[in-house]
């Protein structure tokens, strides 16, 4: 009896179930309160003297009543939740998942509750291998993801470069009924006088990209919209604008301030770095503008995440995992959602986010209107709008799927053990002074080797060590960032003036994506792709037909 309830407590207290009346995500989330708490203690505290009363429902609404007699008293059947936290046949059921026959310390399911410490499952916090947490007797530590100052994001944001003007030549085609017409400059757009203070001022932009040029009028018509266009064509600010002109245009919308959060705007992305820009470059544009952009993705705790929203949540950009999960508990509701943008939808079919995303549109209002964004467009990403955008239009900047032109690529016939065992093909060799450059991967034990060849370190990197390292890169404290291919897709980074292949994906739209982190928003960049004839055979026609369409160098043996 005691080791179970030892179990239960360290949980509750770890999910901030402390304390006298404070909310805390006992049980899996569900919306209750901690009665008196562990015997008068703080918020964490592990100095279990003895269990105040304690109550809850559960699902079927009976009554469970803790007793009050502390660990020298014993435990009666009734007490702590029973021993085995049965269900209603007499089954025992786990803490972490509510399936019966096996206790919460056995648990293997991937839908259990995470780690406290890490947000990962599989594990216990107190067995956790990651070194996020305060101290040797403390509970796990809260990870709190870091804001760049406003400055910082308006210094970091990739500027338009030598190569910009040729954005007027590449092949623009809008299909649809009632195709409203294209901007020519940003005053034509409505926008108020300090969000265009922030595009003009802050961000230094001064002309349209193709995809905004087309695309924000469409959204600003009220128009569901599919768009296809390159990375780094400058999509984020395609969605932003016009929804922070319409937000604003509402008037004051309540976005909750209690317990559950309802969000005007969702934009949904793959992955926790693509989630923190986005949110970066929402905080940007909409600062002083009264409308609130928050973020929730993967790895924060739960606690500071919902402070957040409670501040006031009129964008939310959000991972799928996480969205879900809070709106299961009832911390996000989208009954009041207006817009969805899903950005890089492609990338999140990829990454098995299909079912997430359906169930999510399922949640939503009938009158929302959609926003897909992506580079490209599959046959199930295609299914997916047939059946849930309704009139929309099909938006193509540039050719689908193509090399951005203005990086330069270079393949190099290689062996990669031969980079890795530190050759003269060693790709620091390629680094020009303080010039940003990025390394990347297919698997995370690839990046890990790579990593190596900087630094003697292959410890895998926790999440928070993930963020810090792009902040530092993006920060130009870091010359070289290696990694996998989640950095290979929407992250924007400014100052990348060459990516490395250390190895070549498997896809070749992976390797478009890859090499689109240099030569953005008109900036010349180069990309240099290690070649194994073993392992990159496949990809040799696609890649010399990408080199003869781009006008590049084909080398003789590429075949």
């Amino acid at each position: 009896n005691l080791e179970e309830a030892l179990v239960v407590a360290e949980a509750v207290g770890q999910r901030g179930g402390f304390g006298g009346n404070q909310e805390s995500d006992f049980d899996g989330g569900r919306n209750e309160r901690s009665r008196g708490g562990f015997g008068g203690r703080g918020r964490g505290s592990r100095d279990m003297d003895g269990f105040r009363s304690l109550s809850r429902e559960d699902q079927s609404g009976e009554e469970f009543e803790r007793s009050n007699r502390g660990f020298g008293g014993g435990f009666e059947s009734r007490d702590f939740y029973r021993r085995d936290n049965a269900n209603n046949n007499g089954d025992s059921v786990c803490f972490r998942c509510q399936q019966p026959g096996h206790f919460a310390r056995e648990c293997t399911n991937s839908g259990a509750i995470a780690c406290f410490n890490c947000g990962e499952s599989g594990h216990f916090a107190a067995e956790c291998p990651n070194t996020q947490r305060t101290s040797r007797d403390g509970p796990s530590a809260a990870h709190i993801p870091e804001t760049s100052e406003l400055d910082e994001i308006y210094n970091q944001t990739v500027h338009a470069g030598i190569n910009f003007d040729n954005y007027e030549k590449i092949d623009v085609e809008v299909s649809g009924v009632d195709r409203p017409g294209y901007l020519q400059s940003f005053d034509e757009i409505g926008l108020s006088p300090v969000l265009m203070d922030n595009i003009s001022k802050k961000f230094k932009y001064t002309k349209l990209t193709p995809v905004q040029r087309y695309a924000i009028p469409i959204v600003l018509k009220g128009r569901d919209l599919m768009a296809c266009a390159q990375t780094g064509s400058g999509k984020t600010a395609a969605f932003i604008l016009p929804m922070a002109k319409l937000i604003t245009e509402i008037g004051d919308i309540s976005t909750g301030g209690g317990y559950t959060t309802y969000p005007v705007a969702l934009v949904l992305v793959p992955t926790r770095e693509l989630c923190n820009q986005t949110f970066e470059f929402g905080l940007g544009f909409l600062a002083g503008t009264g409308v609130r952009i928050q973020r929730i993705y993967g790895g924060p705790k739960t606690d500071y995440l919902r402070n957040e929203l409670a501040n006031g949540c009129h964008i939310l950009v959000a991972t799928p995992g996480r969205l879900k999960d809070f709106a299961e508990r009832n911390i996000v509701s989208l009954n009041k959602t207006r817009f969805l943008v899903l950005d890089e939808a492609d990338q999140m079919l990829d990454r098995g986010f299909m079912d997430s995303v359906t169930w999510t549109l399922d949640q939503m209002p009938s009158n929302r209107q959609i926003l897909m964004f992506s580079a490209t467009f599959p046959g199930p990403i295609q299914a997916l709008a047939q059946q849930y955008l309704q009139n929309y239009l099909y938006l193509t900047v540039g050719q689908v799927g193509a090399a951005n032109p203005d990086v330069t690529q270079e393949v190099r016939e290689s062996s990669t053990s031969g980079i890795r065992s530190g050759s003269k093909e060693r790709p620091d060799s390629h680094l020009r002074g303080d010039k940003a450059t990025g390394g990347l991967c297919r698997t995370g034990s690839d990046a890990e080797e790579a990593a190596a060849l900087y630094h003697n370190s292959r410890r895998p990197a926790a999440r928070s060590e993930r963020e810090t390292a792009i902040r530092d890169f993006k920060r130009g404290k870091k010359p070289v960032m290696v990694a996998t291919n989640v950095s290979a897709r929407g992250v924007d980074i400014n100052g990348i003036e060459l990516v490395i292949n250390m190895d070549l994906p498997s896809d070749f739209q992976m390797y478009v994506h890859r090499i689109g982190r240099t030569g953005r928003c008109g900036n010349p960049g180069k990309s240099i792709s290690f070649y194994d004839h073993g392992r990159d055979s496949a990809l040799a026609l696609l890649l010399r037909q990408n080199l003869e369409k781009s006008g590049q160098s084909v080398p003789d043996w590429l075949d």
